[in-house]
């Protein structure tokens, strides 16, 4: 670390936070990390590890804490990207006429990932070193909200757009 000279911004995650009760929402950055996966543990560690370099070396450090995203070119392993791909599906004809779904009912913070890229951005030009930066839209919306939201904007997508659609999902 010696001879890095530029900004190091880190890519943490909001699972940091751990499950909070709703007297705890939002989640600020001040709000103490309560991990309860390795995922999220290895995260606090990685943090841990950026502010050493800031204090002892000098380390000029930015960390970001992003929430969900969303947005092209996601896997379908994530519940938006896999309903995005069935419904283009079911669209085209190739699938059933059911989307599979499961707790419909969580409610998650969603950011367009080309927003957090944005973010991102802006946090090396002008983040301050050793801050922790939440980067988040700051609205929870339910899960069964946004899955609404694609059937009806399937109905308006003509079959070729679908089929582009599902064959750019497909791949991921």
């Amino acid at each position: 670390t010696a001879d890095f000279k530029g900004r190091f911004l880190f890519v943490s995650s909001a699972d940091v936070y751990g499950a909070l009760n709703k007297d705890q929402l939002p989640a600020h950055e001040t709000t103490v990390p309560r991990p309860l996966n390795p995922y999220a543990v290895s995260k606090v560690a990685a943090e841990t590890l950026c502010g050493y370099w800031q204090r002892a070396e000098g380390m000029d450090v930015v960390i970001a804490r992003p929430f969900n995203h969303i947005g092209p070119g996601q896997s379908t392993r994530f519940a938006i990207s896999d309903f995005a791909r069935t419904i283009a599906a079911i669209r085209l004809g190739k699938a059933g006429k059911q989307l599979e779904v499961g707790d419909l009912d969580v409610t998650r913070d969603f950011t367009d990932v080309r927003d957090v890229v944005r973010a991102y951005r802006l946090l090396v030009e002008h983040g301050t070193a050793g801050e922790v930066y939440n980067v988040c839209s700051g609205q929870a919306i339910a899960v069964q909200a946004l899955a609404e939201s694609l059937g009806p904007a399937a109905r308006d997508v003509p079959k070729e757009a679908a089929a582009q659609v599902h064959q750019q999902l497909k791949n991921h």
